[in-house]
């Protein structure tokens, strides 16, 4: 569709997310609650899969979004650096994941 209608207001559709983006988003979580010595419950991959499209797909647009303090336990920049580093060592049918999921989301 041209636009999604919303509360009663026309907005530009989602833009779909490239794999590496949920990616990103599945190994933010997983870095951050690590570093605060937290346990994620383990997910099947499609509870994982639900999860990720359902937490992009849920954004609120009708307002922006506030601004939000760091957690300043990593910074932006070493964060990616980190993921990028993990995304290319990641495994064929792991990557495979999540271009499915990224399918999906088309």
């Amino acid at each position: 569709p041209n636009t999604t209608v919303c509360k009663g207001k026309r907005f530009a559709p989602l833009r779909p997310l490239t794999p590496y983006n949920f990616f990103f988003r599945d190994e933010r979580d997983r870095i951050l609650a690590a570093s605060r010595n937290e346990r994620l419950p383990e997910l099947s991959q499609d509870e994982r899969r639900y999860k990720l499209l359902w937490d992009h797909w849920s954004r609120d647009r009708n307002k922006k979004r506030a601004h939000r303090k760091s957690h300043g336990q990593i910074g932006f920049q070493e964060l990616s650096k980190l993921i990028s580093t993990r995304w290319k060592a990641l495994s064929r049918p792991e990557q495979d994941y999540f271009r499915e999921v990224a399918a999906i989301d088309l």
